[in-house]
């Protein structure tokens, strides 16, 4: 199932904003093979992430941390789509939170680098995968105490 749905961005966004931005004919409608292509570019993108750690497709029901990153994901390609880019898309930021920005300069990882890691757990119930650090420690018995090594 994907991640996300026309039906959320059109409750999301005022369908008539929607439909703007997904008619590339001039219709007065959204284009079902504009939306098709905006999803499979999404999922791509969260999928090479996720892959790295997790079985793909990830089980149904799909985690509300991935449909939230997806949902912000597309607007932020719709906006590409109609011209708006860095600053002037509303979703710029947002989304680089959730893509990272490793390859520029004072980059930092982005939420899904962080749920690949281990270091963001999927869902609640999904522990983190680096759990406190324990030592367990205990003398040695191959050493006496003054030093000389028992063999």
């Amino acid at each position: 199932m994907p991640y996300l749905s026309l039906q959320r961005l059109k409750a999301a966004l005022p369908e008539q904003f929607t439909a703007q931005l997904l008619d590339d004919h001039q219709v007065g409608a959204a284009d079902p093979s504009v939306w098709a292509e905006i999803v499979l570019a999404v999922e791509g993108e969260i999928d090479g992430k996720l892959a790295q750690r997790f079985a793909l497709p990830l089980a149904e029901p799909t985690p509300k941390l991935i449909v939230d990153a997806a949902f912000v994901l597309a607007a932020e390609l719709l906006y590409q789509r109609r011209g708006y880019y860095d600053e002037q898309n509303p979703w710029t930021k947002r989304a680089n939170t959730i893509r990272g920005t490793q390859g520029q300069q004072g980059g930092q990882p982005g939420l899904l680098d962080r749920i690949a890691s281990g270091e963001v757990p999927l869902t609640i119930a999904t522990p983190a995968a680096r759990p406190p650090a324990t030592a367990i420690t205990e003398p040695s018995r191959l050493s006496s105490g003054y030093g000389n090594n028992l063999t």
